[in-house]
């Protein structure tokens, strides 16, 4: 895999020989510096874990959990900002830091107390 040196001097190639523009050079720049500035040294053992319970007057709890790897959710979002222009690279670049800078624990706790859910997002 090139450098990250080797790969700005080609793009900059690319920008003198008119092959292309400088939005689109800017661009692959930006991604270029973003995975650089990307820790990696524990994201691929990290998990965001969300769990939910619904509660019935005459029925067991009902519980459902679903695990997302770091590395996978990093991967949705940057192919999901195509399919949502309004949330802009800015603040997808702005959720993955902070969940990267995130301690490991509970990141959100939501409770309906009228339809008696509850939604729980932990970071593992």
């Amino acid at each position: 895999m090139p450098t990250s040196k080797e790969e700005r001097n080609r793009i900059l190639s690319l920008v003198e020989n008119q092959q292309l523009s400088a939005l689109e050079a800017a661009q692959l720049l930006d991604t270029l510096e973003w995975e650089q500035e990307r820790p990696v040294e524990y994201s691929h053992k990290r998990v965001l874990r969300v769990l939910t319970t619904r509660r019935n007057r005459y029925q067991l709890p009902q519980k459902q959990a679903i695990s997302i790897p770091i590395n996978f959710l990093h991967t949705c979002l940057r192919l999901g900002i195509p399919l949502f222009p309004q949330l802009g690279m800015e603040r997808i670049q702005e959720l993955l830091q902070a969940i990267e800078k995130e301690p490991v624990g509970r990141l959100l706790d939501l409770q309906d107390l009228d339809q008696s859910e509850r939604v729980e997002v932990y970071l593992e």
